[in-house]
């Protein structure tokens, strides 16, 4: 697959999305830590180096689902609820599958 000049193959890719929706998983883990010692630091850092990345991967390619992942996590900072948390991580998964 070709993106901007680049290519991929669809192992690449499919690897890549893998890649990404374990990151996205772990913002649960990170949250539910976080949580239990009332100290949001390390989850707001996680969240703003994804929101980079994403970020990026969407002005490098234009994946608009990326730019949809990077508005939804810009949305989940704290204070947030923990079934939203996990409410939100599972959707930008849901957009990680359905990316071209």
């Amino acid at each position: 697959m070709d993106f901007n000049g680049i290519n991929f193959s669809d192992k690449e890719i499919q690897e890549y999305k893998q890649s990404v929706i374990n990151k996205l998983f772990a913002i649960l883990g990170i949250f539910e830590d976080c949580e239990a010692i009332d100290d949001y630091s390390g989850y707001t850092a996680y969240i703003k180096r994804l929101t980079r990345e994403f970020n990026g991967l969407y002005n490098m390619f234009g994946i608009v689902n990326f730019l949809s992942i990077v508005s939804i996590l810009e949305g989940s900072q704290v204070p947030i609820e923990h079934s939203e948390v996990k409410q939100l991580v599972f959707h930008c998964i849901s957009l990680v599958k359905k990316a071209r």
